[in-house]
């Protein structure tokens, strides 16, 4: 069995609906899915996931909400070769581009394609994602 951490953000129910579309949408016979708030989550909650979704909106000042700053920091210097990140934006472009600057040193694979939500929650559009980024990781692990 493989593990999915899905690390977010609590903002508001519109974007917790995110969370749960993603939650029901994941084969629990193949994956087993930790969900923690960031403020919460620490390394070992990464550590354990060989998929990882980031979901984020910015903070006055920062593309990355402020509850991330402790995983930002321990996030330097550590190695995730052979795991791939998810990276869903609530907002902008910007905290896709912040994640990205963060991960870069890591070896993490980042999925190609990140998850930036305005307005509408289209979950359709979330089930696809999602099943795009599970296949990124399988093709990794049956490339070993």
């Amino acid at each position: 069995m493989y593990h999915i951490g899905v690390i977010y953000v609590p903002c508001d129910i519109e974007k917790q609906r995110v969370i749960d579309i993603i939650r029901r949408a994941t084969d629990s016979k193949k994956y087993d899915i930790r969900v923690k708030m960031a403020a919460d989550a620490a390394m070992p909650d990464i550590a354990a996931s060989d998929i990882i979704i980031f979901a984020s909106d910015s903070s006055s000042d920062n593309p990355i909400n402020k509850d991330y700053s402790g995983i930002v920091r321990a996030l330097k210097g550590i190695n995730l070769s052979g795991r791939v990140a998810g990276i869903i934006s609530f907002g902008t472009d910007d905290t896709v581009k912040a994640w990205q600057n963060v991960l870069e040193y890591t070896g993490i694979t980042c999925h190609g394609e990140s998850l930036v939500i305005t307005d509408t929650i289209d979950e359709d559009n979330i089930r696809k994602w999602l099943k795009s980024l599970i296949r990124k990781y399988e093709v990794i692990v049956n490339g070993r």
